[in-house]
């Protein structure tokens, strides 16, 4: 029962992260687009 739980947190967070992630990217690429100079911070993600 717990471990049954626990998967299910995980796989929560795996996807609130991946989503999380996409965001930034997301961001990321705004970012890029309006000032091309800041792009390598954000290739580090």
């Amino acid at each position: 029962m717990m471990n049954k739980e626990l998967k299910k947190l995980d796989k929560k967070i795996t996807k609130n992260k991946l989503s999380a992630e996409a965001k930034q990217k997301q961001k990321a690429d705004k970012m890029a687009i309006l000032n091309p100079q800041k792009v390598n911070i954000f290739n580090i993600w």
